[in-house]
């Protein structure tokens, strides 16, 4: 599967010096941030709030932290027929329990087909 990580971004969904209280609050922003990109503007299978709680819901089973200050908070989307991304780079980093113990800097937001579960994975590698 041929993926182009540009066409599952748009400028409203990167934010650099970004700030936040904690990872919830980082999700939310990004949540915010991809749904009312151009990315999104069409999906009202969710709200936004939803959108977060998947998001959330999944950082509760197994945090998305992975090594020197990177994470990858994501959900599986009902409804969604592409990816999206969202980015934001922290001005003070946040605990996203990474492997390391070093605090999320660079946070990737990825919303997934709920029927592509291995898309996810996919686009980390990509990324990384």
């Amino acid at each position: 599967m041929q993926i182009d990580l540009v066409n599952c971004l748009s400028p409203k969904g990167v934010w650099p010096g970004a700030i936040a209280e904690d990872k919830y609050g980082i999700i939310d922003e990004l949540v915010t941030r991809v749904m009312e990109s151009e990315c999104l503007h069409s999906f009202s299978a969710l709200t936004t709030a939803e959108m977060a709680e998947l998001v959330k819901q999944r950082e509760a089973e197994q945090a998305t932290g992975l090594e020197r200050g990177v994470a990858f908070p994501h959900a599986r989307v009902p409804g969604l027929n592409h990816a999206v991304l969202g980015f934001a780079i922290l001005s003070s980093p946040i605990d996203f329990q990474g492997q390391d113990k070093v605090p999320a800097t660079f946070v990737c937001l990825m919303l997934v087909p709920d029927e592509q579960p291995t898309l996810a994975l996919t686009l980390m590698a990509k990324a990384i």
